[in-house]
């Protein structure tokens, strides 16, 4: 199943992509931890 996505052809926009998604996600998942973490502290603080 896996192999049947993986085409030599497109491999490498296929692979460009999915390299900006990651890190797009991940600073997306960046900024959702600072902001859970400031509301968390501020919960905290008050």
């Amino acid at each position: 199943m896996a192999l049947a996505a993986e085409k030599p052809k497109a491999k490498g926009p296929v692979a460009d992509v999915l390299t900006r998604v990651k890190l797009f996600l991940g600073i997306q998942a960046f900024f959702l931890v600072v902001s859970v973490f400031t509301v968390l502290k501020w919960i905290y603080e008050h």
